[in-house]
C-alpha cells in the first residue's frame, strides 16, 4: 500500500499525541465515517487517522464539517444538547446489553456464533461515531462566540465569566471515582467500586485495568483527604450558583444562553465520549477472552493489535492471528479512515515511512515567549518538566511546571503536585482544560511547540490569565 493518500493532503490538523491500540483506532477514528440514521447532514469524515501515535485529520475535512455543524447549531440551538442526551441513553442501553451478554457461554458456541457476537459488539461501538467528532467541530465556534460576547458584556471580567461558563456543572469521572472510593466500607463496596472504575487505566484500549491492590493503597491516602474533598464540594456548589447567576445576567440573549448551556455540557461530554469506548471491554470480558482463544493468541489482550475486520474474518474462517503482523504494529502503525468502514493501514517500517511523510509538514519554531489560551487562571514561576510519554512522569517534582502535548487520565496523580500545566493541545473541551478546572490548577492550552521550545529545567513564568509562558533570564 503506497502513501499517496497521505501525501495528497495539503494540511493536517493534529489534535494530540496519544498511545492507542489499532483495534481502538480503527473504530474510534473510523466510526465518524459511518452515517448516523436521521442525522440532518452527511457527517461522514474521511482522512481521519493516527500516525505513530499522532492523531490528525485532513484540515479541509475539519473545516468543511465544522461549517456544517455550526450552521446546524445556529438553526437549532438545542440540537447538540439533544444529541448528547441521545448518546447517554444509547450508551446505557448498550451497557446493559453487554452486562447481560457477559454471562453467555461463548466457549460452547461455534466460530460463526462467536464471530457474530463480536460483530454485534463492534457495531455498537461504531454507532457512537458521530459523538466522537461533532463536539470537536463546534469547539472553536463555542470559544470565539462566547469570548466575543463576554468581552462586550463584561469587559475586563470576561475571562472570569468565561471560566465559569465552561467549567462543567457535572462531576467528571475523576471526581466521581474519588467520591466513590471515600464511601467504600467493606469488601463488597470495594468490589463494586473496582467493577465500576477499574477501566480508567484502559486509556488507549490496551486491556489494562486497575487492581484491588492499587485501590487498597489509595484507600489509606483518601481517608486523610476527606477534609479537602469536603472543601472541593463546597467550591463546586459555589460554582453552580455562579453559573446560574451567569445565566441570569445573559437571560435577555436567548441564543447566548443556549450556547453557554451547550458548551458547558460539551466540556463534560468530551471525556464521556471516549470513556464509552474505554469502559466497554469491562462488560465484554467473556467474549473478548474467547475471541483471543479462537485466534490462538498466547494472551487474549493481543487482539487489540488487530483491526476489527481482521478479527471477524479470522473467526469466521477459523484462522489464527498473524503474530508477525502484531509484532510490527507494536513497533509502529498508521491508520487512515475512508468512508463507511473502509480504511488504509500501514505497519512496521511502512508505517514509519508514512509517518515521516506526515511529519514533514510540521514546522519547528523557536521563541522565548510561548502563547496559548486560558484554561484555568493563575500566575506561577517554576521549573519546566517535559513529559512526552508516561515513562517521563517519574521526573516531575512537587511544584514543577508540567509541559506536555496533552494530558489524559494517567496524568491525574501527577497533576495533583504540579504548580501549573502547559499543553500543546488546545480547546475548551480538551482533557487538560477540564481537569485543570476540576483541580483548580493554573493551565494554558494550545501552546504550540511548547515541548520543543522549552527544555527540562528551564525556569519560566506562567501567566495563565493572559496565556503566556516566558523563560526567566
Amino acid at each position: 500500500m503506497n502513501d499517496s493518500t497521505v501525501a495528497s493532503v495539503q494540511q493536517w490538523h493534529e489534535f494530540h499525541e496519544r498511545k492507542r491500540s489499532p483495534f481502538f483506532s480503527g473504530i474510534f477514528l473510523g466510526g465518524p465515517a459511518v452515517q448516523k440514521n436521521d442525522f440532518p447532514f452527511d457527517h461522514r469524515v474521511q482522512r481521519f487517522g493516527i500516525f505513530c501515535g499522532h492523531v490528525a485529520i485532513d484540515l479541509s475535512e475539519k473545516e468543511r464539517l465544522s461549517k456544517q455543524a455550526v450552521a446546524l447549531l445556529q438553526r437549532k440551538q438545542e440540537y447538540l444538547l439533544q444529541l448528547m442526551d441521545q448518546a447517554y441513553k444509547e450508551h446505557t442501553i448498550h451497557m446493559n446489553t453487554w452486562k447481560k451478554n457477559d454471562g453467555r457461554k461463548y466457549g460452547s458456541m461455534s466460530n460463526e456464533e462467536v464471530a457474530e457476537a463480536f460483530r454485534s459488539y463492534v457495531d455498537d461501538l461504531f454507532s457512537f461515531g458521530i459523538y466522537v467528532t461533532l463536539p470537536l467541530f463546534v469547539e472553536e465556534y463555542f470559544e470565539s462566540f462566547i469570548q466575543e460576547r463576554f468581552i462586550q458584556l463584561f469587559g475586563k471580567e470576561a475571562g472570569r465569566w468565561f471560566g465559569i461558563a465552561v467549567n462543567p456543572l457535572k462531576d467528571g469521572t475523576v471526581i466521581k471515582e474519588e467520591q466513590s472510593l471515600l464511601q467504600v466500607n467493606g469488601e463488597q463496596d470495594l468490589k463494586d467500586h473496582i467493577q465500576r472504575f477499574c477501566w480508567m487505566k484502559n486509556v488507549g484500549f490496551f486491556e489494562e485495568y486497575y487492581t484491588e491492590a492499587l485501590y487498597q493503597e489509595r484507600l489509606h491516602q483518601m481517608k486523610e483527604r476527606q477534609k479537602q474533598y469536603a472543601q472541593n464540594k463546597e467550591e463546586r456548589e459555589r460554582h453552580q450558583h455562579l453559573f446560574l447567576h451567569l445565566l441570569e445576567k445573559v437571560s435577555d440573549d436567548k441564543f447566548l444562553s443556549s450556547i453557554i448551556k451547550t458548551a458547558n455540557e460539551a466540556v463534560y461530554f468530551r471525556s464521556y465520549r471516549t470513556e464509552m469506548f474505554y469502559s466497554s471491554p469491562c462488560y465484554n470480558q467473556a467474549l473478548l477472552k474467547e475471541v483471543g482463544k479462537r485466534l490462538g493468541l498466547a494472551g487474549y489482550r493481543d487482539f487489540v493489535w488487530l483491526y476489527w475486520d481482521e478479527i471477524y474474518t479470522r473467526l469466521k474462517d477459523k484462522g489464527v492471528a498473524d503474530y508477525g503482523l502484531i509484532r510490527q504494529r507494536k513497533e509502529h502503525y498508521v491508520f487512515l479512515s475512508g468512508l463507511d468502514r473502509e480504511y488504509e493501514q500501514w505497519s512496521g517500517s511502512d508505517a514509519k515511512r508514512v509517518y515521516e511523510v506526515f511529519k514533514s509538514q510540521e514546522e519547528l519554531q523557536t521563541a522565548k515567549e510561548i502563547t496559548g489560551q486560558l484554561a484555568y487562571p493563575g500566575k506561577v514561576r517554576g521549573r519546566v518538566a517535559i513529559v512526552q510519554h508516561v515513562g517521563d512522569m517519574s521526573k516531575v517534582k512537587e511544584g514543577d511546571i508540567l509541559v506536555t502535548h496533552s494530558t489524559n487520565v494517567h496524568f491525574i496523580p501527577l497533576l495533583k503536585k504540579v504548580a501549573a500545566i502547559v499543553t500543546e493541545e488546545g480547546g475548551i473541551l480538551s482533557h487538560a482544560s477540564i481537569i485543570s478546572r476540576e483541580l483548580r490548577i493554573p493551565c494554558i492550552i494550545g501552546a504550540k511547540m511548547a515541548t520543543k521550545v522549552l527544555l527540562d529545567g528551564d525556569m519560566v513564568d506562567v501567566d495563565a490569565t493572559t496565556g503566556r509562558v516566558k523563560k526567566v533570564s
